[in-house]
């Protein structure tokens, strides 16, 4: 039941972060780690490219947001079975131009080359009851998995 309740703030959050892939015109590609598991969880990227991976949590208001980064919930992110702390990744709350208020992070994966593949894992780890401004999350947690592979 978590998993169901939770999708839909993540896919709010999959349109605050736009589809599962952007490249940029400095060789760099995002992915959105959720919009790659609701695409089916793969995604391709341009041989070369550096991979950023990308997530977040948002909320009605910046209080809300705060309450998930201050103990509230946690990202694990694994990347081909390594799990990597995220602080130094992740940004500080910002509001949106529709009044959503947001935090994500993004993580340099490293550069692919031609068949280079990664298996990714995100884990969002709810530690106590947390509100978003229109849903209560409940502890529990929900893995979220994307393969990259760089064609």
């Amino acid at each position: 039941m978590f998993r169901h309740r939770l999708l839909g703030t993540l896919l709010a959050m999959l349109v605050l972060l736009g589809s599962a892939t952007a490249a940029w015109a400095n060789g760099t590609t995002i992915v959105s780690v959720y919009g790659c598991y609701l695409g089916g969880g793969a995604t391709q990227v341009d041989v070369g490219t550096e991979v950023v991976l990308r997530s977040g949590w948002g909320a009605t208001n910046r209080g809300l947001v705060e309450a998930f980064l201050n103990g509230g919930g946690t990202w694990v992110l694994t990347v081909d079975g390594d799990a990597f702390d995220l602080a130094d990744f992740t940004g500080t709350p910002e509001q949106r131009a529709d009044g959503i208020w947001s935090v994500s992070f993004a993580y340099p994966a490293g550069t692919l080359e031609s068949g280079d593949v990664l298996e990714v894992s995100l884990e969002i780890i709810i530690h106590h009851r947390l509100y978003d401004g229109e849903f209560f999350y409940e502890p529990g947690s929900s893995i979220f998995e994307c393969t990259v592979t760089a064609t």
